[in-house]
């Protein structure tokens, strides 16, 4: 399992050096649990991997965040949830 969180984080397993790290581990899924403003970023580059998404609600913060999540991962075919 791979984790990564950014420095300074309360909590933080900092597994990976850095977020580029933790893309180019080989994975299936990503589960995304962070603050509200962070999730749909994280969705569309994991989708954008062709990795599929967990993520904790609220899963985005707009319509138009929501939707662009969708787009992604309509064109690269891959699923998304949320808890």
């Amino acid at each position: 399992m791979a984790r990564y969180a950014p420095a300074g984080v309360a909590g933080a397993l900092d597994r990976l050096s850095s977020i580029e790290d933790f893309w180019a581990t080989p994975m299936d899924i990503v589960i995304v649990g962070t603050p509200s403003h962070t999730p749909c970023h994280l969705a569309r580059e994991a989708a954008r991997r062709g990795c599929s998404d967990l993520l904790e609600k609220p899963s985005c913060l707009a319509i138009a965040e929501y939707d662009s999540v969708i787009e992604q991962m309509s064109s690269d075919a891959v699923l998304m949830t949320a808890i």
